[in-house]
């Protein structure tokens, strides 16, 4: 069954499910029925119906609530295992990025892309028991000081568009000379 058979079989099934009410609600429909049409949403069709009752639900027809009881979940319920796995994880990441100490002779914007790298690495280390401390690469910090180089750039002179790629690196090069940053055209590329 699809999300528009459904539809008609309710404006068959329920008077008060019109046209104009048939056109409010479809969207609510499709957002809830939608990623289980097939047998599953016949299956949910048939269920909905048996149980419904005018008087009983103080409305004049069913709802997409009432089919989303019926359908399974998108989000499969955790055992306690994985709960504990999920929990065990978090708490070790957490330790981890405790654990670990940004450089403090950083422009903050390099500080902060930085801990943006740390968290990526603390997240998959965390999936270990035996989770090393964070300890970031040259090449991670060279990332985060471009990421940051980049962002401040675009914050300042907007994008790129338009001018020289000449005009780009003078910028690039006059925020990092005021960051006390040595930058090479060669680490970038250009």
């Amino acid at each position: 069954m699809t999300v528009a058979e459904l539809l008609k079989k309710l404006g068959a099934a329920f008077p008060a499910f019109n046209a104009g009410a048939m056109e409010a609600w479809a969207p609510a429909f499709r957002a809830v029925c939608q990623a289980h049409e097939g047998p599953v949403l016949a299956q949910a069709y048939t269920a909905v119906l048996t149980a419904f009752s005018v008087r009983a639900a103080k409305a004049l027809f069913p709802v997409p609530a009432d089919f989303a009881a019926q359908l399974p979940s998108r989000h499969p319920k955790l055992t306690r295992q994985a709960a504990l796995r999920l929990r065990t994880h978090g708490e070790r990441m957490r330790r981890l990025m405790a654990e670990w100490r940004p450089p403090v002779d950083v422009a903050p914007e390099v500080r902060r892309a930085l801990e943006h790298i740390a968290l990526q690495v603390a997240d998959e280390a965390a999936w270990h028991a035996d989770a090393k401390p964070v300890v970031l690469t040259r090449q991670q910090h060279k990332l985060a000081e471009q990421r940051a180089l980049s962002q401040q750039r675009r914050s300042e002179h907007g994008p790129p568009e338009g001018f020289s790629g000449e005009a780009w690196w003078t910028q690039i090069s006059a925020i990092a000379a005021r960051w006390q940053l040595a930058v090479s055209r060669e680490e970038w590329g250009v």
